[in-house]
């Protein structure tokens, strides 16, 4: 599932990251002797979301690729959970075509737990007491 970035032009100064990692991540390059370069991609947890996705703008185009490269192999990278445009109207389109993209720590219902998962009479009181508290 993961997309190769080749829709980043290789003329693009900038890209513009989307993250659905709750979280974000650092994502770190070492480029030869220089000292490594860190940038935040801000995950679905920061203001700038669409679709769920964190969005991170003026990311360098050559710094995202080296980055990419180096973490192909990681689940999240592979699921499409973290990417990149060059132009900020197409983030935003595949962003929201991607809504549906679950990240994996997603809030449980309550009232419709995972099978496997059983509710106890004390938890259910637990929950009905912080429900009468909030009112």
């Amino acid at each position: 599932m993961a997309e190769k970035q080749e829709d980043i032009e290789r003329s693009a100064a900038t890209v513009t990251v989307a993250c659905k990692l709750p979280h974000g991540i650092w994502m770190e390059v070492q480029d030869g002797n220089k000292p490594k370069t860190r940038i935040l991609a801000k995950g679905c947890n920061t203001s700038n979301v669409i679709g769920g996705f964190g969005l991170t703008e003026n990311v360098p185009a050559d710094f995202f690729e080296a980055w990419i490269e180096k973490n192909k192999s990681l689940k999240f990278v592979q699921r499409g959970q973290i990417w990149a445009l060059n132009r900020s109207d197409s983030v935003r389109k595949k962003a929201l075509e991607m809504a549906e993209l679950k990240h994996g720590v997603e809030r449980l219902d309550p009232d419709k737990p995972p099978a496997g998962l059983i509710e106890t009479e004390e938890s259910k009181k637990n929950r009905a007491k912080k429900v009468e508290q909030a009112y």
